[in-house]
């Protein structure tokens, strides 16, 4: 009887923890690097991509495990016909920054100049806050995860998300446990850079 009741008591201390590796509030590197503002900011980003990327596979929200094994098999196909196309409306996301403070925008991400080509015109760009508390994050989190510490380690080199940091996630995203809150912050961050990216279109 003693030794059920510890089984018991450790199967809903696991299911708890497990539970709560699925929400930003809960991770403990999150909790170390951001303040609760901020990190109500960041679920407020995390949503919005999820909800995005359902939307655009077609599925049911309250199906994410479904929705990210939709939205990658896609972005396999763009990998492999070149045409990459992440179907996250960029008139909402443009709203959702204006829904978080401006202190987390910058802890995430900085506005530079790019020029288009064939053209003189000076573009907005945006790229990852190398001095923010994101980049801080992508370091504490690569301790725990060879993938992560590759990526952090390209983007020091590189200064910028490179070609080697948007195909490994593609390439190896079956490794990633989406039931773990880091993973969905990493990839809610890269894709909407990436697809910020591709889509502003505003002059500098």
């Amino acid at each position: 009887m003693k030794l059920t009741l510890q089984i018991l008591i450790y199967l809903i201390l696991a299911i708890g923890c497990s539970a709560a590796t699925n929400d930003l509030e809960s991770d403990k590197t999150i909790n170390k690097i951001f303040n609760k503002d901020e990190i109500k900011d960041l679920e407020t980003l995390v949503n919005f991509f999820e909800n995005q990327i359902c939307l655009g596979q077609n599925i049911d929200t309250q199906n994410k495990q479904d929705c990210y094994e939709s939205f990658f098999k896609h972005m396999v196909h763009c990998e492999q016909t070149g045409e990459v196309i992440l179907n996250i409306s960029f008139e909402a996301q443009k709203n959702i920054y204006d829904k978080i403070s401006k202190s987390t925008f910058n802890q995430i991400w900085a506005i530079g100049k790019t020029w288009e080509h064939n053209s003189t015109d000076t573009l907005k760009y945006l790229y990852f806050n190398e001095k923010g508390k994101y980049i801080k994050f992508l370091k504490e989190f690569g301790q725990d995860n060879q993938f992560v510490k590759s990526y952090y380690d390209t983007f020091e080199l590189v200064g910028d998300i490179s070609p080697t940091m948007f195909a490994g996630i593609i390439m190896r995203y079956k490794e990633f446990d989406i039931s773990d809150a880091r993973f969905r912050l990493l990839l809610a961050i890269h894709y909407l850079t990436v697809n910020d990216d591709y889509e502003r279109k505003e002059k500098y």
